[in-house]
């Protein structure tokens, strides 16, 4: 519905006929359950479908299943090997001449049936889920606490898990930092979404932490791990909740607060100072995202870290064959210690596996670390919800000249050139005030990263009014408050086997 321009929709309301107002009901509610949230429902506000739903009277619907016609099977069907399109011919094959508000209620209800998880999909066809099983898989991530209708944690049941294996789901969510495996299975029960848990108590990364993990969209496999505690959620055992949509769902459910460290309300763009540039000892910088959990991890639970089992990847291959970089950012990396081990190349460089899965790393022989930090400055939008998105920095004084340089690494927020939920004026505006907050004037600036936005992207346009854009290659850029002539050099390294490429450039600082 959100690729139909207001007009275009309001043509079409105007010409369904009465008679067919049945029709399109079943047309619309099919196709939209069959769209799984695609395109609609990831962006609906609680109280829009709280409006909606009182005022088309779903509160008062019966709470036991119900059988549809063959038409409407054949509806769903046909849409759900169609999408999008195929709600567009099923409400165009209804349509004749009639009233918008007769279709307006119909298609509202549809949305909130679905929304509220009323309708699923079954044996090829549609029905209707019962209110006990709808309001445990109901889409409400605004608040992280058990709500009426969710089942709540019941006596014992955190004692009962299961040591050295674990119950593998077709997706997970990684919260680290959870100190117990009780607090583990208390944050599972307070997220609607999911269905069962695991828990360590040493990451094994350098932060040497607790991690937790939130699992949901179905169970896969049991997997022997030593080091992991784990427990289900039994109520939710049959949750209907699948595809990628349910990944989103869980994400922004455990992850998403009302509280941020970063601003929505995009001002005029912090200005940045000039860096002369010039100096006789270039330095190369790379950017580069390693795809992780394909490249390193082969696709399999991320709490197992399969790429402890390995020798390496074509990434760290990539890494150990080209030329050394001084400065490196990396995006979807979570251990870079190992990575630059497998490479050969840990004893010549500081690094920092920071939160949110970005990485960087300078060479010690060029670089001074001054100081280091990290900070949010966007966060992807409901519909496509990872995490919020960082901005990783690093203040370096380079050895041979005494040049301050100041190091970004950025990967931007979903959906792709859209800046995310606050919009791309406010990602550029707190990536720069990011800058201006931890740098000093006469610092060289050089961002970084894969900011999930192309060149013609607006964020990439507001970046560019303050910094120079050096390199690009798709979403992956490289900007600096230099001028275009220290940009000495730059080169495409190849993907490793990521879907992104690694991006290098030699810069006169």
């Amino acid at each position: 519905a959100r690729q139909f321009s207001p007009a275009a929709a309001w043509l079409l309301l105007l010409s369904l006929h009465p008679a067919s107002a049945a029709s399109l009901a079943s047309a619309a509610e099919a196709a939209a359950m069959c769209s799984t949230y695609r395109a609609v429902s990831a962006e609906f506000h609680e109280h829009t479908i709280e409006d909606v739903t009182a005022s088309i009277g779903l509160a008062e619907e019966p709470s036991q299943s119900r059988s549809f016609s063959p038409s409407w099977r054949v509806t769903a069907a046909f849409v759900s090997a169609t999408g999008l399109v195929g709600l567009a011919s099923a409400l165009l094959l209804a349509a004749a001449v009639g009233t918008p508000i007769t279709a307006a209620s119909a298609v509202l209800r549809s949305f909130a049936l679905l929304h509220d998880g009323r309708l699923r999909l079954s044996r090829g066809g549609v029905e209707a889920v019962p209110l006990t099983l709808a309001a445990e898989v109901k889409y409400d991530a605004t608040a992280p606490a058990p709500q009426k209708g969710i089942a709540a944690i019941e006596p014992g049941q955190c004692s009962q898990v299961e040591a050295g294996v674990v119950s593998e789901y077709a997706y997970s969510l990684t919260l680290p930092g959870i100190a117990t495996s009780e607090a583990c299975c208390v944050k599972c029960w307070s997220v609607q979404a999911c269905q069962a848990w695991s828990w360590r108590q040493d990451s094994g990364f350098a932060s040497r932490g607790p991690e937790c993990f939130l699992k949901t969209g179905g169970f896969k496999e049991k997997v022997n791990a030593p080091d992991l505690i784990s427990g289900l959620v039994p109520s939710r055992e049959t949750s209907p909740l699948t595809g990628i949509t349910a990944n989103y769902i869980l994400n922004y459910q455990g992850r998403h607060t009302s509280f941020h460290e970063f601003t929505c309300q995009a001002s005029s763009l912090p200005t940045l100072w000039r860096s002369a540039g010039g100096l006789s000892t270039p330095i190369k910088v790379l950017t580069y995202n390693t795809m992780w959990w394909n490249i390193f991890d082969h696709g399999k639970a991320s709490d197992l870290h399969y790429y402890r089992t390995t020798n390496g990847n074509s990434a760290v291959t990539l890494l150990s064959q080209v030329a050394r970089h001084d400065l490196m950012g990396f995006q979807e990396c979570m251990d870079l210690g190992w990575t630059l081990a497998r490479a050969g190349m840990l004893e010549e460089y500081g690094y920092f596996d920071g939160q949110e899965e970005v990485c960087m790393a300078y060479r010690k022989s060029t670089f001074a670390l001054l100081a280091h930090g990290q900070a949010a400055v966007a966060e992807d939008k409901r519909s496509t919800y990872w995490r919020t998105r960082p901005g990783q920095w690093a203040r370096l004084r380079h050895i041979q000249t005494g040049q301050v340089v100041f190091f970004l690494n950025h990967h931007g927020p979903l959906p792709v050139d859209t800046g995310g939920a606050c919009g791309p004026a406010a990602t550029a505006h707190n990536l720069l005030a990011l800058i201006t907050g931890n740098a000093k004037p006469g610092d060289t600036v050089i961002v970084v990263g894969d900011f999930n936005a192309n060149a013609r992207s607006q964020t990439m346009t507001h970046l560019r009014q303050v910094l120079y854009h050096a390199v690009q290659h798709g979403y992956d850029n490289i900007l600096m408050n230099l001028p275009a002539s220290s940009l000495l050099s730059q080169a495409d390294l190849g993907s490793g086997g990521s879907d992104h490429h690694a991006l290098s450039a030699e810069i006169s600082i």
